[in-house]
């Protein structure tokens, strides 16, 4: 199954310059990456594609990273597994009919609406222009 690995260094202390952690995580296939300025903690994802029989590169990928991070002042590193899923479909969910006023209702195109008789439905597909 394919899904990303998601890899968390807790710090010491929030560094004045992140650029070098974020160097670390970089040279490890890691580009973009989340900084969290209260705990402090740095993170990012990278993909595993287990089907690809590739497991042991990604382990001593994230072995190596786990090293360098510790190597340079890291006092946690976390993984967890995020599952890869259909974001093109599973956003959907966030859009639902919405009554606009006492006789507008703006409904996405994918959902059932049963409209009252002084209803003006207005059904749209809020995909990436909205």
């Amino acid at each position: 199954m394919k899904n990303w690995i998601f890899v968390r260094a807790t710090l010491p202390v929030v560094p004045d310059d992140w650029a070098v952690w974020i160097e670390i995580f970089s040279a490890h296939g890691i580009e973009g990456t989340v900084q969290e300025d209260d705990v402090p903690a740095l993170g990012g994802y990278i993909y595993n594609d287990t089907e690809s029989n590739e497991n042991s590169a990604m382990e001593a990928t994230l072995a190596n990273l786990s090293t360098a991070l510790t190597e340079f002042g890291a006092t946690k590193i976390e993984r967890s597994i995020v599952e890869e899923i259909d974001w093109s479909e599973s956003w959907k969910q966030f859009f639902k009919p919405t009554r606009i006023g006492e006789n507008f209702v703006i409904c996405p195109t994918w959902e059932t609406f049963d409209a009252k008789p002084s209803d003006l439905v207005i059904m749209l597909d809020p995909g990436q222009s909205f």
